[in-house]
């Protein structure tokens, strides 16, 4: 599925947190997600996975931002068509990018957005490919909190 095609869709979900072994063991036993280990980086990294899906990921929360008080949470990726457009839009429309930077060894583009002191992320992905073009694979609904 195309990039354009995929512009506005949920497509993968990262949980940061401060225990990854009891996270991933709470939720393979709750849901029943499987994980796969995804090597080469500099940060360990576990996959969810849905079947042989991957469908987001589980990371150590960063001891600085811990610091700054952030809590155990989960990131939401939304796909969109052109990453730096968007975040340009975002900026138009009252909006901050708070990070813009390459992600995945030059496969993806990422833009920290938010409303104020809201938070969302925008993915953008390079070509056709299997994490665009994946259904919501098990959740039933998504939600933005804003503060």
């Amino acid at each position: 599925m195309s990039a354009e095609a995929n512009h506005g869709r949920f497509v993968w979900f990262d949980l940061m947190t401060i225990d990854p072994p009891a996270a991933v063991d709470f939720y393979t036993r709750l849901v029943g997600w499987g994980t796969q280990e995804w090597t080469g980086l500099d940060t360990p990294y576990t996959m969810w996975a849905n079947g042989e899906t991957p469908l987001g990921g589980v990371v150590p929360l960063p001891p600085e931002a811990r610091a700054n008080g952030a809590a155990p949470h989960w990131l939401a990726y939304v796909a969109v068509a052109d990453v730096d457009r968007t975040a340009g839009r975002a900026m138009e429309l009252g909006g901050t990018v708070r990070q813009l930077h390459r992600l995945l060894h030059e496969v993806d583009r990422e833009a920290l957005v938010g409303k104020r002191e809201s938070s969302s992320h925008s993915r953008n992905t390079a070509a056709d490919d299997e994490a665009g073009g994946r259904d919501p694979h098990g959740f039933a609904f998504e939600r933005f909190l804003e503060t």
